[in-house]
């Protein structure tokens, strides 16, 4: 029987769920909440290619694109369809299939013949984000040594879900948001399934069909967006390991072998699901590209190549941490503008190095997001875990040292790729993002955990916790109303104009 405590959660689980939910259709309908902006349809394209029996897009090639000695040149520019892949005589996509399958199947299901904008998949995929946040912040409150009162339970959870850069990306909608908020969506999902996996293994060995869902769910994340693939694998190195060390504790008298003897079954169920997933996308590969490891990211149509080199890793370092916003009197007050294509400002003691550029908006992660700056209590925390576990630590020990590096995991090991590019842009900020924000919130449970019994300074960590939180949300709130390209007022003028009337400071020219 639920008792009364364990219902009141739940429902208030729900209830702010639900408030998320709202928020998200408000920013993707700028405010119309029905007839959502399309600012493109690129998956439904891919879609309708499966739909019809092939990979390609069902769009052809110009022939005078065709018909060029180096298609791929910039003096092609006028035949070219912007971003998108050519190889012989058909155009293919490098964004990962998974979101287009869903979609064809969503369309033949339902019969729907009208084009679907790729603001619906990214509604679809922010929601699963935001149901798996909700779920694994629960499951990991109730399972450490110190529980957190309920608020800021509440206020973590809004903070990670509504924090930069999701509402921007929400505000923006199109393929390249597709991708990579599909792979956060489903590392996350992936996540909670594995702590379920840890924590079921200090009692019995987890369940197979918990582990073939952590292994389904984050194969799925590499399907949206492969960079993923790196932080995926050391997840499953992660998992597997806590789950033997759980399941084997010395005090239980297991040997060496059985230590062994569960890590393997552990790595077979998780790792099956991943390894079939793997070939599937290998195999797509070698069916439109003639080459297993071909994504078609070098044969995109564009002028920004993709550039990855060491020696723009500092240069993104500072733009994802510390790039700032601008302040105005005048709603929605941070502005965020597109620069020159040039690296915008960077400190005296950080050179411009050949080729590298910010053209689009982007706000460091430690600015817009300032619950973030717990992070650092979440490290020592987790350093504290692992240290007790070599002392012979178990329980609830191994679970937060399960949490913590995870954390860890997605918010680092998913930015390599992005740091090595010759750009910085938000939607890449998304990449690590949801990591930081869970770790941050962990770093809130692990300060709260610290301060003993003492009521008076409970309160002081929780109102410094709750006040970093809120202004994280605010924020993610008011570049939600912007977007890349002026959301709101593109899109509902007549409400944009309202709220800069009604909650400006001063009046500029334009407004």
């Amino acid at each position: 029987m639920t008792s009364p405590s364990t219902y009141r959660r739940w429902v208030g689980l729900l209830l702010i769920l639900a408030i998320v939910e709202v928020i998200y259709v408000f920013v993707v309908s700028a405010g119309k909440m029905v007839g959502w902006p399309t600012y493109m349809g690129y998956y439904d394209l891919l879609a309708e290619g499966f739909r019809s029996g092939h990979l390609y897009l069902p769009i052809r090639p110009s022939p005078m694109l065709l018909a060029q000695p180096d298609p791929y040149a910039d003096s092609s520019i006028p035949y070219w369809a912007p971003d998108i892949s050519l190889y012989g005589n058909h155009f293919f996509f490098y964004w990962g299939p998974f979101p287009a399958l869903v979609l064809a199947a969503v369309k033949s299901l339902f019969h729907i013949r009208k084009s679907v904008g790729d603001q619906y998949p990214v509604f679809g995929l922010l929601s699963v984000y935001a149901i798996s946040a909700t779920i694994l912040i629960d499951k990991m409150t109730r399972r450490l040594v110190v529980s957190p009162p309920f608020y800021l339970v509440a206020a973590g959870l809004l903070a990670v879900t509504l924090g930069c850069p999701a509402l921007h990306l929400l505000a923006s909608t199109s393929v390249y948001m597709v991708a990579v908020i599909g792979a956060q969506a489903f590392l996350m999902l992936g996540a909670v399934f594995a702590a379920d996996c840890v924590f079921e293994a200090q009692a019995r060995a987890p369940r197979a069909w918990r582990l073939a869902a952590t292994g389904v769910a984050w194969v799925i994340a590499a399907a949206c967006r492969m960079s993923c693939s790196v932080a995926m694998g050391l997840l499953v190195v992660l998992t597997v390991a806590a789950v033997a060390y759980q399941r084997s504790p010395e005090s239980r008298g297991l040997a060496l072998a059985a230590r062994w003897r569960h890590a393997l079954r552990a790595a077979l169920w998780l790792g099956a699901p991943i390894v079939v997933g793997f070939f599937f996308l290998l195999l797509y590969n070698r069916l439109r590209f003639d080459s297993w490891f071909d994504t078609g990211l070098g044969r995109q149509l564009t002028t920004w190549k993709f550039t990855f080199a060491p020696r723009y890793f500092v240069a993104n370092i500072y733009t994802y941490l510390f790039r700032r916003f601008s302040l105005s009197c005048a709603f929605p007050y941070l502005v965020v503008p597109y620069l020159p294509r040039l690296a915008g400002p960077l400190p005296p003691w950080l050179p411009l190095q050949r080729g590298y550029m910010v053209p689009e908006p982007i706000i460091g992660l430690l600015v817009a997001a300032p619950i973030t700056w717990l992070i650092p209590a979440a490290i020592r925390g987790t350093v504290r875990s692992i240290r007790q576990l070599a002392g012979g630590g178990t329980g609830a020990t191994a679970i937060q040292a399960w949490y913590g590096l995870a954390f860890l995991i997605m918010g680092t090991v998913t930015m390599l790729a992005p740091l090595g590019l010759y750009m910085a842009t938000m939607r890449y900020e998304m990449d690590g993002a949801p990591g930081a924000l869970l770790l941050s919130v962990f770093g809130v449970w692990v300060l709260y955990a610290q301060t003993g019994a003492s009521v008076r300074a409970r309160r002081v960590v929780a109102s410094l916790c709750v006040a970093l939180a809120a202004v994280t949300i605010v924020i993610g709130l008011l570049l939600g109303y912007q977007g890349y390209t002026g959301h709101f007022a593109q899109w509902n003028p007549q409400l944009s104009a309202a709220l800069e009337r009604s909650l400006s400071f001063c009046r500029q020219p334009g407004h």
